[in-house]
């Protein structure tokens, strides 16, 4: 069967849109479009290794770990090291499911117009149907992120008790993987909560120095109040200065307030 260079390109790269896109609300983890563009552009290239012979496993599995490694560089750049690990993971495990779902889907149906080799799917298909099979793809990607997104009502709790000038305000946050957010200058942990809950422990925030963190959001890019408070106690067990950062946001449910895993390090 003929293998159209082009067709391969287009296909792999709208595939790996959707996985970057994927991998970006997985790790919460804010993506420009154009960045997003570019990145799948790039790993598309990829693709062309469907062209020759077929490679030992351990090469393929080296293969997807560097393209995996400049793709997510190309798509979120590298903010810290950690971020970047997270992101790399969850791009290569994405891609580790949609590949083995293909090599299933190959042995059980062989479909005439597919080809796979070394880890690249091809379809010879019509562009009315690349496009319809584009939509369910994207449909299918909505589906999942709606379950995801529900990981939050199930998230950890974290109980932490601030005391500042005789007063003290408990606050119950939660505990989110996908936050990133840190003070870049002392590495205190961060706490964000709302104005209200802020000026119950600072009395007026407009007379207290302040310092800006950068945030990384799907709203875009931007920075945040935040104010140095001495004392925090965590779970009743630690305690530790942090920065209470503030936010427009009003939190509903059972918690005010949201912290990374890392404050109960």
């Amino acid at each position: 069967m003929t293998v159209y260079a082009d067709v391969l390109i287009l296909i792999n790269a709208v595939v790996d849109y959707l996985i970057i896109s994927l991998t970006s609300y997985i790790t919460d983890t804010y993506i420009r479009p154009i960045r997003a563009v570019v990145s799948a552009f790039i790993g598309s290239l990829f693709s062309l290794l469907i062209f020759m012979p077929e490679l030992f496993i351990v090469y393929q599995i080296l293969l997807l770990l560097l393209s995996s490694a400049l793709i997510i560089f190309v798509a979120f750049g590298i903010k810290n090291k950690k971020s970047y690990i997270k992101n790399c993971f969850a791009f290569v495990m994405i891609n580790v499911v949609y590949s083995g779902l293909m090599v299933l889907f190959w042995f059980m149906v062989k479909p005439r117009g597919m080809v796979l080799n070394n880890c690249v799917v091809y379809f010879q298909i019509s562009p009315l149907e690349f496009i319809i099979s584009s939509c369910i793809f994207y449909v299918i990607i909505r589906i999942v992120q709606s379950i995801l997104k529900r990981r939050e009502r199930y998230a950890k709790r974290c109980n932490i008790r601030l005391c500042n000038n005789g007063k003290t305000v408990h606050l119950r946050t939660i505990v989110d993987t996908g936050n990133s957010l840190t003070d870049p200058y002392s590495n205190k942990p961060v706490i964000i909560t709302d104005k209200k809950t802020a000026e119950m422990i600072f009395d007026n925030l407009d007379e207290l120095p302040k310092l800006l963190l950068p945030v990384h959001s799907v709203m875009g890019e931007g920075l945040i109040p935040a104010y140095s408070l001495k004392n925090a106690t965590i779970d009743n067990i630690k305690d530790t200065p942090v920065l209470i950062a503030v936010t427009d946001k009003k939190f509903d449910g059972d918690y005010s307030g949201i912290v990374s895993p890392e404050i109960l390090n």
